[in-house]
C-alpha cells in the first residue's frame, strides 16, 4: 500500500482553515481512495475595523494607513459631455458618468493611484482600426458613429 501525504492550507472567509491531511490513497488492489478533509478552527488575531464613511457622492475606507474613495455622480450632463468629447476628440455615448472615480492612497508614502473617467477614456484608440493595434471594435459601432455624427451641428 502507497500513501501521498500532504499539507495543504488555504484562508477561508469563515477564517478557518482547511487542512488535507492525505491527497491520494491507493490500497492493495490498487483503486484510489477518497481524499479526508477537516476543518480546523485557528485563532484570528485581533485586527482593527476599518474606518467607513459615506455621502451623498463618496464613499471612503480607511483601514491602517491605506485609504480607498469612491466618488460617484450621476450621468454627465450636455455641458459636461461636449467639454469632454471636445478634449478626447471623438463621440462619447449620452450616457457617460464622467466625474465618477476610484482612488486609492496610502497617507505615509504619499503613494496613490486614481482611476477616473476622462484619463481612462484617453487610453481608447482614436481613428481607424488596424489589424493588430490593440483597438476593438464592436459590430454596431459604424451604425452608432454614423447617428453621432450626423446629429453634430
Amino acid at each position: 500500500m502507497t500513501t501521498a501525504l500532504a499539507a495543504v492550507r488555504c484562508r477561508l472567509p469563515s477564517r478557518q482553515i482547511i487542512h488535507k491531511s492525505k491527497i491520494k490513497r491507493r490500497g492493495r488492489a490498487g483503486k484510489a481512495r477518497s481524499s479526508k478533509l477537516s476543518i480546523l478552527p485557528q485563532p484570528i488575531h485581533a485586527m482593527a475595523e476599518p474606518k467607513v464613511s459615506k455621502t451623498d457622492t463618496e464613499q471612503i475606507i480607511e483601514y491602517s494607513s491605506w485609504r480607498i474613495s469612491t466618488t460617484t455622480y450621476p450621468i454627465s450632463n450636455a455641458a459636461q459631455l461636449d467639454t469632454l468629447q471636445a478634449e478626447l476628440g471623438f463621440p462619447l455615448p449620452e450616457m457617460t458618468f464622467g466625474s465618477n472615480a476610484l482612488s486609492i492612497s496610502h497617507e505615509p508614502s504619499g503613494w496613490y493611484l486614481t482611476f477616473d473617467t476622462a484619463h481612462a477614456l484617453k487610453g481608447v484608440k482614436n481613428g481607424p482600426l488596424q489589424d493588430g493595434d490593440g483597438g476593438v471594435r464592436v459590430g454596431y459601432a459604424d451604425a452608432w458613429l454614423k447617428s453621432r455624427y450626423a446629429a453634430a451641428p
